[in-house]
């Protein structure tokens, strides 16, 4: 039993001693100056410049968003005149034909009187 004890052990210190072995060969490379995290912080810095662009791009949408809205509203204001405007023209136009018929019908009224005072000389 002792050799077989003795045999974990062994195997034991083996097992840590290749961990410390590869341990310091993943590790070594990792610097305490910050230089490992240098990619990451240049990909930080790059994310942010893109969302700050992609924030620029947003608001200037919006803006132009605005401006259409306004320019829609202008215009729908100048539909809504022109429509009103039409309407005036087209109640000026009934009014006016039924002056002109007016207009006729004391023509005629005033022939008539000249035929009746001819007729009757």
């Amino acid at each position: 039993m002792d050799n077989e004890k003795k045999k974990y052990m062994l195997c034991g210190a083996i097992c840590l001693m290749l961990i410390f072995i590869c341990a310091y060969f993943l590790c070594r490379d990792i610097s305490d100056n910050g230089a490992g995290i240098k990619p990451i912080r240049e990909q930080l810095t790059t994310a942010t410049e893109e969302q700050r662009e992609l924030t620029k791009g947003i608001e200037g949408a919006e803006a132009r968003t605005e401006s259409i809205q306004e320019r829609v509203g202008k215009s729908e204001a100048g539909i809504d005149a022109a429509t009103n405007r039409a309407e005036d023209v087209e109640r000026n136009l009934t009014s006016s034909g039924e002056l002109i018929r007016e207009c006729q019908q004391i023509l005629r009224d005033i022939r008539a009187r000249g035929e009746e005072k001819d007729e009757g000389n």
